[in-house]
């Protein structure tokens, strides 16, 4: 059980990496990042990536989410095993109490003690001054292309919305075309 620091009354935090999960709860997280996103959740083989889960909850019942997924990827061509935070979800009735910070900083001590060099996400640009406050810098220009079950490949624009990264001391994010090899983060 990780600390508790946001305003939310009696929550509690669990971190777990996917293997250990059951496969119960694994759909549960997956519905639910499904439903607050109006997509569809297509989840990557173990082989292919590594996921670890940050999952608050009040009474037993899940009030938000955040997830590390570690995977190789494509930058302009060249293969790069990377990380990346998705689905930072907090149910409505519990937003602005701190718990999507509370979820981030846990989801960072994962981003820290993993060798992987960065770290990316997919956000919409008024959210970039919160991701900030985590050491992700703005990607400008940045393009990326995702694969899709039904065979399409679209590409994530400026337009949609911006891409950030984390870099550890010592790295410089490479620039160029982001191929993410499947959905994104």
């Amino acid at each position: 059980m990780l600390s508790n620091n946001c305003k939310v009354d009696r929550v509690e935090f669990e971190s777990a990496n996917i293997k250990s999960l059951p496969e119960s709860v694994v759909q549960d997280l997956d519905r639910w990042m499904a439903d607050r996103f109006r997509s569809y959740v297509w989840r990557l083989s173990p082989d292919e990536a590594d996921v670890d889960f940050v999952i608050a909850r009040r009474g037993g019942e899940m009030i938000g989410r955040s997830a590390v997924v570690t995977r190789d990827v494509l930058v302009d061509g060249a293969p790069l095993r990377i990380m990346g935070i998705a689905g930072v979800i907090v149910k409505k009735e519990f937003q602005g109490q701190r718990l999507g910070l509370e979820l981030m900083e846990k989801s960072m001590e994962f981003v820290r003690r993993n060798p992987a060099p960065f770290c990316i996400l997919m956000c919409n640009r008024e959210l970039g001054k919160l991701y900030e406050k985590f050491c992700f810098r703005e990607i400008p220009g940045q393009n990326a292309v995702f694969d899709q079950p039904n065979g399409s490949r679209p590409e994530y624009k400026p337009q949609h919305g911006i891409t950030m990264v984390y870099e550890k001391v010592g790295h410089t994010w490479p620039g160029g075309l982001l191929d993410l090899h499947g959905l994104p983060f």
